[in-house]
């Protein structure tokens, strides 16, 4: 599977449930945080795996982790496999202010847009559980970042950027001089 194959699981559960996934969410019961990218599995052909999923532990503790391993191909990059951790992702979401999601969003609501925003970033330089409630956040980057190559932005594809995906199921390759200016764009749907 890749970046395609989890927006047509955002857009089927968008579908069922009139909304995206909530970027986090609290297990009310034991304030554990958890990711969108649990509520994705049965989209993804894995439902056992939610079925076993532990939403009153932590999304790292050692039982979390275990099904985290065994359902990281599905959210990884094929290119970057062979050089990811077991339990981890490629992908994250674009949250915060202007993007489909809003950065800690519990309700998981589409903002209306007129053109399809872009929702998803790749992110292989870095470390990030496939369950971690850890996304690309707008309103984190950093204060000098003139283009995506100075952000966490990244990829094992040959040529110099990374596979982002919008709504609409579109899959493009950015390049590491995409302007912070030009990103922001794409994130707002225009």
């Amino acid at each position: 599977m890749g970046l395609q194959s989890i927006v047509m699981a955002l857009q089927a559960y968008h579908d069922h449930h009139g909304s995206l996934p909530p970027a986090t969410f609290t297990d009310e019961t034991t304030g554990n945080v958890h990711s969108w990218r649990v509520l994705l599995l049965p989209y993804l052909d894995q439902p056992a795996a939610l079925e076993s999923y532990r939403f009153d532990e932590p999304w790292d503790s050692p039982h979390n982790i275990d099904i985290a391993e065994k359902v990281s191909l599905v959210l990884t990059c094929p290119a970057a496999r062979s050089n990811s951790a077991p339990g981890t992702t490629s992908y994250v979401a674009v949250v915060g202010p202007g993007s489909a999601w809003d950065a800690g969003s519990v309700q998981g609501v589409l903002r209306p847009a007129q053109n399809a925003p872009m929702i998803l970033v790749e992110v292989s330089s870095i470390q990030v559980g496939c369950f971690e409630p850890r996304d690309f956040d707008l309103g984190r980057l950093p204060k000098n970042a003139q283009t995506i190559a100075d952000t966490m932005i990244s990829s094992d594809h040959r040529g110099s950027g990374a596979n982002v995906a919008f709504l609409d199921g579109e899959v493009t390759f950015l390049s590491i001089e995409t302007s912070i200016a030009e990103f922001n764009a794409l994130v707002e749907g225009n």
